[in-house]
Formats: C-alpha cells, sequence, structure tokens
C-alpha cells in the first residue's frame, strides 16, 4: 500500500491527489483514537467543549475535515497539524463527527417542539430567529453578553435549553387543565 499509518499529513496531501485513498481511510478509522496529538489531550467526548466550539464544528465540510476539526477544539497550528500522523489526525475528524452526530440526535430527542395549531397560525413558525435566536435567549436568561454565551459549555446550554422547553409545556398543561376547571 502507498499510504503509511505513520506518515505526516503533509506526505499523505501529497499522495492523495494521485492514489485512491478510501481503503486508507477505512483503516484509519479503524484505528482506537490517540490519547495526545501533538501533545494536546484528546476529548472522551465532545460534552465539555464550548458552545462557540460546537457552532465552529458546524462549518466542517470536505475540503476542512482534516484541519478544521484539530485546529477549533486542540488549537494546533496548520504547522503542526501537517507534521503529525495523518491516520491521528483522520481518525480525529471522524471521532468529532460521530460526537457531532450524537449531539445533534440528542437534540432532535429532547429539543424538538411540536407547536400547536393555534400556534402555528399565530406565526409561530414565522419567528425562528435560528441561532443567533438561542443565543439571545441565554444571554438574556443568564444576564451575560452573546459573547459571553460562545463560552459556556454546549452541555450547559442544552440543559437550559431543555429546561426552558419542559418548564413551558409544563405551564402549557396547567393553564389547560385550568380552562377545563372553568
Amino acid at each position: 500500500m502507498i499510504f503509511d499509518l505513520s506518515m505526516s499529513v503533509n506526505t499523505f496531501i501529497s499522495l492523495a491527489s494521485a492514489y485512491d485513498m478510501t481503503e486508507f481511510i477505512e483503516e484509519c478509522k479503524k484505528v482506537d483514537l490517540p490519547e495526545k496529538i501533538n501533545g494536546k489531550d484528546i476529548p472522551a467526548s465532545l460534552n465539555h467543549i464550548t458552545f462557540g466550539q460546537r457552532i465552529d464544528l458546524t462549518e466542517i465540510s470536505t475540503e476542512n475535515f482534516l484541519f478544521m476539526p484539530i485546529q477549533a477544539l486542540l488549537g494546533l497550528p496548520l504547522k503542526k497539524i501537517l507534521r503529525s500522523k495523518i491516520c491521528d489526525i483522520i481518525r480525529f475528524s471522524f471521532f468529532v463527527a460521530e460526537e457531532l452526530r450524537r449531539l445533534n440526535e440528542r437534540d432532535e430527542k429532547y429539543l424538538k417542539y411540536e407547536p400547536e395549531p393555534e400556534e402555528v397560525k399565530a406565526g409561530l413558525k414565522k419567528m425562528d430567529n435560528g441561532l443567533f435566536g438561542t443565543i439571545d435567549l441565554v444571554a438574556r436568561r443568564m444576564g451575560i453578553t452573546h459573547d459571553a454565551v460562545l463560552e459556556l459549555s454546549q452541555q450547559k446550554v442544552f440543559m437550559m435549553l431543555k429546561i426552558d422547553l419542559d418548564n413551558n409545556a409544563y405551564e402549557k398543561r396547567l393553564r389547560k387543565i385550568y380552562a377545563e376547571k372553568q
């Protein structure tokens, strides 16, 4: 095989355009995740990354798959990444992709809200302010700046959103019960 698990990212890139790398990438995906890359500890999960890092990771694409995750999470400069073992970098990038998928599935499961027909008619779906709406909601809730929200743990932001959703659902059910009594 032309590719070697211990070759540098730089060497891999120089060979990648001339050879089919599919088999090698599949082999790298099976290798255990290293504990460290360039002296930086690898997290066991993405539960403790900041909300800002999670947002940054939404920009991962085919073009930046080798560099973006490690730069966003470990802060490694390009020079160090290029000298790193390609297998470690590929494995780390797939680990990040797997963790993002897990977090997104969790969010879909626990932060899903089904509006009532009256809410839809009143224009609730037109009020979607996207990511900035989430940042603004958390900032107002905590009395902090939008930038400070980006420094919070993504887990903490998730829990705040879940608690707010649960509390709103409870209050809605309670109002219905009181309305039925009258």
